[in-house]
């Protein structure tokens, strides 16, 4: 029995471009046939035409192939998808939108308090500065009484957001995808912005950056990006059935990022028309009855990482996963903390 030869057998079809991939084609023409030479032919000619198409081809998917292995290595990642996944399956998060935090402070000048009373601004009221350009919003309540008309109060930067599923701001089970995720209606969220309740209730859910390694009971979220969608997403525990009970709220500021860091005495207004109860009466909040200021500039917040800083930090950080045990973890559990850009730590 005769043995057929295949010709394209020791052809490499990786690493090629059009113009390797065109010079092997003609060399494997003439290999096949004496009859007729593609090199000496015209341009119109359309075998000439269907071999330069599969060397086009050949030269599109080789150039994919490419870029696929490259988004399986740290070093070579190229794209934002691709780095948010791999990053977090090694146990190093991207941070995302981080909105400024400040404290700000609050002086009554409106009618006298009287004795026993209390003037209340709530939580997650929103303050600005003179042009209602930055918006920042209380994340605990201001209280003033007869002897307290100075006070302090913390802010983070963004306008707060109610996320609402059908009209309704009241979150169940329904409302979860089968990764038990609820997705964020926007796309800047701060990820220290989320403020997550029990219905009924003052539990406050805590952020925690990997639940897998959580104990169970304990109501604690993942945040998380999804650049498939562009949107961000809250993840809950396995146990979440025995969490929710009546329902959860999930309320988030919308971060400028770092844009929305601000100098000194610069947040001085209110963002919307506000009234407070003082003796049984309606006062409005504004320069007469309540001055505020933030002392101290605003300087941390920040935007997302990029990939070629998430590279840089991830080597960093490499190697702690939750663990401090060795010298080299607690390095690179110090180098996770914000502002630190050198450190030294000595095993005596």
């Amino acid at each position: 029995m005769s043995t057929v030869n295949n010709p394209s057998s020791p052809l490499s079809y990786t690493n090629k471009d059009f113009r390797a991939l065109y010079e092997e084609l003609l060399d494997l023409v003439k290999k096949l046939t004496y009859k007729w030479d593609p090199s000496i032919s015209n341009e119109s000619d359309p075998g000439v035409i269907l071999l330069k198409l599969n060397a086009i081809i050949g030269d599109k998917n080789n150039y994919n192939i490419d870029k696929n292995v490259l988004e399986v290595f740290p070093e070579t990642l190229t794209q934002e998808l691709s780095a948010r996944t791999m990053y977090h399956q090694l146990a190093y998060n991207m941070p995302w939108y981080k909105s400024g935090t400040t404290t700000l402070t609050f002086k009554w000048t409106g009618p006298d308090v009287p004795v026993g009373e209390q003037v209340k601004i709530p939580r997650f009221t929103m303050v600005t500065d003179s042009d209602g350009k930055t918006v920042f919003t209380l994340t605990q309540d201001v209280y003033f009484d007869t002897d307290t008309l100075t006070t302090t109060a913390d802010a983070i930067q963004g306008i707060i957001t109610d996320e609402t599923v059908n009209g309704e701001s009241e979150l169940h089970l329904v409302n979860m995808d089968h990764n038990n995720r609820v997705y964020l209606s926007d796309y800047s969220v701060a990820e220290n912005g989320v403020f997550i309740q029990n219905v009924g209730e003052n539990t406050e859910w805590t952020k925690v950056d990997n639940l897998a390694v959580t104990p169970r009971g304990n109501t604690y979220y993942e945040f998380g990006v999804d650049n498939r969608n562009n949107l961000c997403y809250v993840e809950f525990p396995d146990d979440i059935e025995t969490l929710i009970k009546n329902g959860l709220t999930i309320k988030y500021v919308i971060s400028e990022g770092r844009s929305g860091n601000v100098a000194a005495k610069t947040i001085t207004n209110f963002y919307d028309d506000i009234t407070v109860t003082l003796a049984g009466e309606q006062v409005n909040l504004n320069a007469d009855t309540c001055l505020l200021y933030n002392v101290d500039a605003v300087t941390n917040g920040s935007d997302p990482e990029t990939i070629e800083d998430a590279y840089r930090s991830y080597k960093r950080v490499a190697g702690t996963f939750d663990t401090l045990v060795t010298l080299r973890d607690y390095i690179n559990a110090i180098y996770r903390m914000e502002n630190i850009s050198n450190v030294v730590v000595a095993d005596r």
